[in-house]
């Protein structure tokens, strides 16, 4: 998605590069414009562009884009670094892009050209600069943009690329299947999984409830076989678990590529076998 926020602005930075392969395998494209005239022109110069979109900007509405949290990289261009400028346009932009995408900020190209006229401001210059990139930066990082860093190139003499934050909390649950006593490994792994936003439901027991919906991990094998060695209960265990449906994921240490550990192989094998029978299941293995 690009945003030309200065009036008579036409150009687009995206699609006059799109000779390159990475641009031009883009999957959707929307430029918006901030006036009806220069939509027009936008129009006549992209209409033959792929899946492309071109809109009039109305961002003082709420809803201003459809496209909520779905973009992948958001350029504004013609930005005015002020805070109060700034913080409305952000409120809606980010809406827009998904967790984990990107925004390139540009500045109005008119507003860093009556700056650079202005020879006598000397060395209060730099300080207004520094002093500009900082509120800046911060505003990006309370809209919840990411990494905020001021960049150069492609005209640009005041620009900044920032990520939105993952949003953890659509990240859901995980039912972590235990059949012997957790180790400090898995444990750590466990702990790991929380902070990236997981939710944890630990089965040492029964597996009742469990269904094609949930998503399984067994982490029991990071640190020792355990299909070598298991018993008679760990077995019917096992089976019951594989046949409930739910997306496993099973972890060993050592069982491919340089094997430090054979005998985790076993898994590798029994779900090639298992999932051979019912191609329906969901049985991955990581090494």
């Amino acid at each position: 998605m690009e945003i030309n926020l200065t009036q008579g602005d036409s150009s687009s930075l995206w699609l006059e590069n799109a000779d390159s392969y990475t641009r031009a395998s883009y999957g959707q494209y929307m430029l918006g414009t901030a006036d009806s005239p220069t939509l027009v022109e936008v129009q006549k110069s992209f209409q033959a562009q792929r899946v492309s979109k071109f809109t009039l900007l109305e961002l003082e509405k709420p809803d201003a884009f459809s496209e909520e949290k779905s973009v992948d990289l958001a350029i504004v261009k013609g930005a005015r670094f002020a805070v109060e400028s700034l913080a409305g346009m952000l409120d809606r932009v980010r809406q827009a892009i998904r967790p984990g995408g990107y925004l390139l900020l540009m500045g109005d190209k008119r507003v860093e050209t009556r700056r650079s006229s202005d020879a006598s401001e000397g060395s209060s210059k730099s300080d207004n600069s520094n002093l500009e990139q900082s509120s800046t930066i911060e505003v990006l990082t309370r809209y919840g943009l990411t990494g905020a860093k001021p960049i150069s190139g492609q005209g640009a003499t005041n620009a900044y690329l920032a990520k939105v934050e993952d949003d953890i909390a659509e990240k859901g649950s995980i039912e972590i299947v235990r059949f012997r006593e957790p180790t400090k490994n898995t444990t750590f792994v466990e702990s790991s999984l929380q902070s990236l936003g997981w939710d944890l439901n630990v089965r040492s027991g029964t597996l009742e409830g469990l269904s094609s919906s949930n998503i399984a991990v067994v982490l029991d094998e990071i640190d020792a076989p355990l299909l070598s060695t298991m018993t008679a209960d760990q077995w019917s265990r096992l089976k019951e678990l594989t046949s409930t449906g739910c997306k496993l994921l099973w972890l060993t240490t050592g069982s491919q590529m340089d094997i430090t550990n054979p005998e985790a192989a076993m898994i590798h094998g029994l779900f090639r076998t298992v999932r051979a029978e019912d191609i329906s299941l969901s049985l991955a293995t990581l090494d």
